[in-house]
């Protein structure tokens, strides 16, 4: 079973570094953006395939409680 990870700000910079090397180590990643869920979606596809990994990506604005909190009560499990 893999390890289940969380990054957000996911699309770009640093974000996006962490989410490619936890999903290359074989992490499934649960990325979260607000600006450029196009490009993160295609990372998720790309990586998953990739890597044989689930790697899922969200619009959620951390600024606003309720789309965090409903961000994370939709998980299971985090690592």
């Amino acid at each position: 079973m893999s390890k289940i990870a969380v990054v957000t700000g996911a699309s770009r910079g640093i974000g996006k570094a962490i989410a490619h090397l936890l999903a290359s180590n074989g992490y499934d990643v649960h990325m979260t953006c607000y600006n450029h869920i196009e490009e993160l979606t295609a990372y998720a596809k790309e990586w998953s395939g990739q890597y044989k990994v689930t790697c899922t990506a969200s619009k959620v604005d951390m600024k606003d409680g309720s789309q965090v909190d409903a961000f994370f009560s939709s998980l299971k499990a985090i690592d």
